[in-house]
């Protein structure tokens, strides 16, 4: 185990209390402990949220399970913040990310939190490749989140050139990917935007915050053509 993250997993011990953990924290220890990280500076978080994501795989066996559940419980807390993260943790975080079953709280997060960086700060060729080991890392389960976030970076896979074959077949996405880069650098960028605000959901309904986004993208495109 690395020192630092040895240290990490003490200090989170600590916060936590002394007592075991046969099934998780109880609602109010969860509630304690989610005051104990916040009262933390933004950089601890961050390096304790790393540490946590990059242990659990190590915590798994049933002799582990009182500190793996702890680090899992307080993954997700620090997930819930929505901590300023930089590009570099975003790819360490989607890359040692690790699960069995994808029924976790913790399984959305890091691929959301990637998402609206790049809403924010830009399209990331980085990012996108670290998303892209984040899936095929995913186990190969039907649990309803694993779907889900499969649809979703398949969804932005349509901003990535380098898509690959699958199966042999070229994916309808690397069409989509190749007209895109054709695009003059300035409507890329409505287009990157465009596709970083879509949500994939069972619903009929465009989601208010792709509207928004679809709405100002085709305006702008109008007054160009």
């Amino acid at each position: 185990m690395d020192p630092d993250d040895a240290a990490r997993l003490r200090q989170l011990q600590s916060l936590a209390g002394a007592r075991t953990w046969p099934w998780g924290l109880t609602p109010t220890e969860r509630t304690l402990l989610r005051k104990r990280l916040r009262s933390l500076s933004s950089r601890e978080q961050i390096a304790l949220l790393r540490s946590c994501v990059a242990l659990m795989p190590q915590f798994r066996e049933r002799d582990s399970y009182r500190d793996g559940s702890l680090l899992y419980e307080a993954a997700v807390l620090l997930y819930e913040m929505k901590l300023p993260v930089s590009e570099a943790d975003l790819c360490e975080l989607l890359r040692t990310s690790s699960h069995t079953c994808g029924h976790g709280e913790d399984v959305r997060p890091p691929v959301e939190l990637a998402r609206d960086y790049m809403r924010r700060e830009g399209y990331s060729p980085t990012i996108m490749g670290a998303i892209e080991d984040f899936r095929d890392a995913l186990p190969p389960a039907r649990a309803a989140k694993v779907h889900n976030i499969r649809r979703a970076i398949d969804l932005l896979a349509v901003l990535s050139p380098s898509a690959k074959p699958k199966r042999g077949l070229r994916p309808w996405t690397a069409d989509v990917a190749d007209h895109l880069a054709e695009l003059p650098a300035e409507e890329l960028r409505h287009w990157q935007q465009l596709v970083l605000g879509m949500v994939v959901r069972e619903q009929h309904r465009m989601p208010a915050r792709w509207e928004r986004v679809a709405t100002r993208s085709s305006t702008k495109l109008a007054l160009v053509s």
